[in-house]
């Protein structure tokens, strides 16, 4: 990755922040989308990666520390590398915010990052190796050799495209690639690692793109931003209408994420020699 482009990246997320408050908003419901997305995700991460008192894991794209102050008051040690110093000023306000005293952020590229000697047992990619080169997502898996035991999973948080990849210009800022699952299997079996789960990282809401469109527009835009609070102060019961309403709407009229041809999904990896062969019917998820 060029000097420009990770400018350019680091640009990117810069204005994300300054604009949203967050860099989680995705989603046809954007901030509206931000607590909801966060809650179920994490529930199903903690599902499925080990984590308590003993686990260290190293997050690779820790953005403004959204993973870390649910992560950190469950576990040992926990590190965020990330590229934005904006972000990375943002994300440490927010350790000490909670009184965070087992957290750390770098400021680096995830392709640069030197661990010396420590070893994790969560490596979490968290949306970041979409604006990796092939080569440089590779470089990245190999330059963890070292921060890994026999044991360690690692976990890849990917937006995805089901028929072919997609490479986008994200407003004229930074290149993003949506790799296909069976391109994301390919580049981590290169490096002898092996998937064993993988699945949808949350139910996408349904129905906020719509006011957002339509309704939370000119005058009435501040109600979005009144919605949002409330949201936020009266969660987690506030999370579960919009969880059922798009349950429901997915029921009765479905409309897959853009056109069936795309998710945000959790993909689980350890060492192919960790791992129980795919016949002990432990081959991962759809």
């Amino acid at each position: 990755m060029s000097i420009e482009s990770k400018e350019s990246i680091a640009t990117f997320w810069n204005s994300r922040q300054g604009a949203h408050g967050t860099t989680a908003g995705f989603g046809g419901g954007h901030e509206l989308e931000t607590d909801y997305r966060t809650h179920f995700e994490w529930r199903h991460l903690k599902k499925i990666v080990p984590l308590d008192s003993k686990t260290s894991l190293l997050e690779m794209g820790s953005g403004d520390g959204r993973w870390a102050v649910i992560l950190a008051p469950l576990i040992k040690q926990y590190e965020g590398v990330e590229f934005s110093e904006i972000l990375v000023e943002t994300a440490r306000q927010a350790a000490e915010k909670h009184g965070l005293e087992n957290v750390q952020f770098r400021q680096c590229s995830v392709t640069e990052v030197s661990t010396a000697g420590e070893q994790y047992d969560v490596i979490y990619f968290a949306g970041v190796t979409q604006y990796l080169s092939d080569e440089e997502f590779k470089q990245a898996l190999d330059n963890m050799a070292p921060s890994m035991k026999p044991t360690t999973v690692i976990v890849e948080r990917s937006t995805v495209r089901y028929k072919k990849r997609e490479v986008r210009n994200m407003k004229a800022t930074c290149y993003t690639i949506y790799r296909t699952p069976e391109e994301i299997k390919d580049i981590f079996a290169a490096s002898g690692f092996r998937l064993y789960y993988q699945n949808r990282s949350y139910r996408f809401l349904r129905g906020f793109n719509l006011l957002n469109r339509f309704f939370f527009r000119g005058p009435f835009a501040p109600l979005k931003h009144a919605l949002a609070a409330l949201i936020r102060t009266t969660k987690p019961f506030s999370l579960y209408p919009m969880l059922w309403f798009s349950v429901v709407a997915d029921t009765v009229w479905p409309a897959p994420w853009n056109k069936g041809d795309g998710s945000h999904d959790f993909f689980l990896f350890k060492r192919d020699e960790a791992l129980p062969t795919p016949t002990d019917n432990t081959s991962a998820t759809g």
